[in-house]
């Protein structure tokens, strides 16, 4: 859903999209971090989060898909998913 209403061109602007992100997105990527930690740490479970991660960030930053992993944080303006996870085991 978040893929249909964050068009480069048109669609909801920044601030919503990371609202979006922030409140739904960033709560089912760690639903249960503290239970599934060990997992993510084996390349082929944290691929699949980082693609994941990385379309996210496309979208917030409504860039196009040849901007850089590391870039796509960067402007997308998130911390990195395992800093996210991190923070939720940590409580």
């Amino acid at each position: 859903m978040l893929n249909r209403t964050a068009k480069l061109q048109w669609g909801l602007g920044h601030k919503s999209l990371k609202t979006v992100y922030e409140g739904a997105v960033v709560s089912l990527m760690t639903y249960g971090a503290p239970v599934w930690e060990g997992t993510i740490t084996k390349k082929k479970y944290l691929q699949k989060l980082l693609s994941a991660q990385r379309l996210i960030n496309i979208n917030l930053a409504k860039a196009y898909r040849t901007i850089s992993f590391e870039a796509s944080y960067v402007i997308a303006g998130v911390p990195p998913t395992g800093l996210e996870i991190d923070g939720k085991v940590q409580f």
